[in-house]
């Protein structure tokens, strides 16, 4: 079952101008910053020689999470619009399996992230739009 809207993820060209314009100007606090790549980056976004630079913020008065997405490589390569939203649930199997035979296509099966307890997976909504579904294990 959805429990609530987890973040929005955005594709950015340039680290430190997104981080002037986010922290400097509109008062996010930095939560991590990560660079992923190899198989796993491969497997659940879909691209092979995947490498990019994730940056969760937040505000001091929300829980939902703004992600900014630096891609190595490929070089940026999606358009100025959203990347991707992201869900919280609590079975990410069931939503798979109930999401799959509902005809909705996945990236890939769900994976469980390296640096942390959460496994996640990214389908598509009817029009093309990424969907991010995450189970935080605790």
């Amino acid at each position: 079952m959805i429990q609530n809207l987890r973040h929005v993820g955005i594709p950015i060209r340039d680290i430190e101008l997104a981080l002037g314009f986010y922290v400097g100007l509109l008062g996010f606090k930095v939560i991590c910053q990560k660079t992923i790549e190899g198989e796993y980056a491969e497997k659940l976004f879909g691209i092979s020689k995947m490498k990019l630079t994730y940056i969760k913020l937040q505000l001091d008065s929300d829980t939902t999470l703004l992600e900014l997405h630096f891609y190595h490589c490929p070089t940026y390569m999606h358009p100025m619009t959203m990347h991707h939203f992201a869900f919280s649930v609590t079975d990410l199997d069931m939503e798979y399996k109930r999401l799959s035979d509902s005809g909705i296509q996945f990236v890939s099966e769900p994976l469980k992230a390296p640096d942390s307890n959460c496994r996640i997976a990214f389908c598509f909504d009817p029009n093309g739009n990424m969907v991010e579904l995450v189970e935080e294990n605790k």
